[in-house]
């Protein structure tokens, strides 16, 4: 038996074809939903995102999974807020639909978390990026050899053992449109001082930056691009879809964190999250907190190695992608 709480999409939550024993119509505070429905017997709850009150206080949100099995609960969103969606998640609420399908899909097969992936029992290593404070993950990530103490670049020539190791780095986008060719162009745009090189692979997207430092390249002649520019200090490979990983000192895999976009990852091939075991994995474009990092980490069973939020590319994004170079190069 279910209970309905509906409020502008009554319509639909009304008309589906599941056992309701309680239905409410009207928009309601979260406490109210609890008070009524806390020590009631039910299999699911379907709430109508319309029909809670201050549906944006996230202590709200968190109030209602506190009280109400996470599980149980299916939020019918025809808003769409990606912001909103992620306040959803972050209070454990992963069952969110945005259609009468959905709700009846979710309904048979509920979501234990993120990603839709069975519950595991997960090691604390999990946690090893999240719980550290920014200032102690970079401390603990900086390359000594050519990062002073105060994370400043060391340049090349200034002492022989100062050549970095990882040198060439790739980066792939594992979502679609991670934004690995734009990260590319602002590592190379803010961080002059590294003088680096940026490849793009099979495409000519870096035309459009208009930077001399940003060329094309097949994967026939790579090779002796780099070799050619064997004075840069760091070359940045955009490697879209092409099986060039061998020629790099070090791979990134970008994952953008939306919920359509990992839904469409995991959808496009089920063993992904078993492929990036033990790679250098990296959230673009996040708006995931340090909670959310930790939940990620956790259900997908991976080490997140650094968290890049939206950068605006008409502003200096220098100190936060200096902090990157030294993470990815570690």
């Amino acid at each position: 038996m279910n209970i309905i709480v509906a409020n502008k999409n009554s319509s639909i939550l009304n008309s589906l074809d599941i056992d309701i024993i309680k239905s409410l119509n009207g928009e309601f505070a979260i406490a109210e939903i609890v008070q009524l429905f806390s020590n009631f017997f039910f299999e699911k709850i379907i709430i109508d995102i319309t029909a809670i009150k201050d549906v944006e206080d996230q202590s709200q949100l968190s109030y209602l999974t506190a009280n109400i099995e996470p599980n149980k609960i299916i939020i019918y969103d025809n808003i769409q807020d990606e912001q909103l969606i992620y306040m959803l998640q972050s209070s454990g609420i992963y069952n969110i639909a945005h259609t009468k399908d959905e709700i009846i899909e979710l309904y048979n097969n509920p979501r234990a978390n993120l990603l839709g992936i069975p519950n595991k029992q997960f090691s604390d290593s999990a946690y090893n990026l999240s719980s550290l404070s920014k200032e102690e993950n970079s401390t603990k990530r900086i390359r000594s050899n050519f990062f002073d103490d105060e994370g400043i670049y060391i340049k090349k020539g200034n002492n022989s053992k100062l050549n970095p190791q990882k040198r060439i780095i790739g980066f792939k986008n594992t979502t679609s449109h991670a934004g690995a060719t734009s990260l590319i162009y602002m590592l190379i745009k803010d961080l002059k001082d590294l003088d680096m090189l940026g490849i793009e692979l099979q495409k000519h997207d870096f035309t459009f930056f208009n930077n001399n430092k940003l060329i094309s390249a097949s994967k026939d002649n790579l090779a002796t691009i780099i070799n050619r520019n064997s004075d840069k200090s760091f070359i940045l490979i955009d490697l879209n879809n092409e099986d060039a990983e061998d020629i790099c000192d070090e791979v990134i895999y970008l994952i953008e964190p939306s919920t359509i976009m990992l839904n469409k990852m995991v959808t496009f091939n089920n063993d992904i999250l078993n492929e990036l075991r033990d790679k250098k994995v990296v959230l673009n474009k996040s708006l995931l907190n340090d909670s959310d990092i930790r939940v990620f980490n956790r259900e997908a069973e991976l080490d997140v190695l650094y968290n890049i939020q939206p950068l605006n590319d008409k502003i200096d994004n220098s100190d936060i992608l200096r902090d990157f170079m030294r993470i990815i190069t570690n």
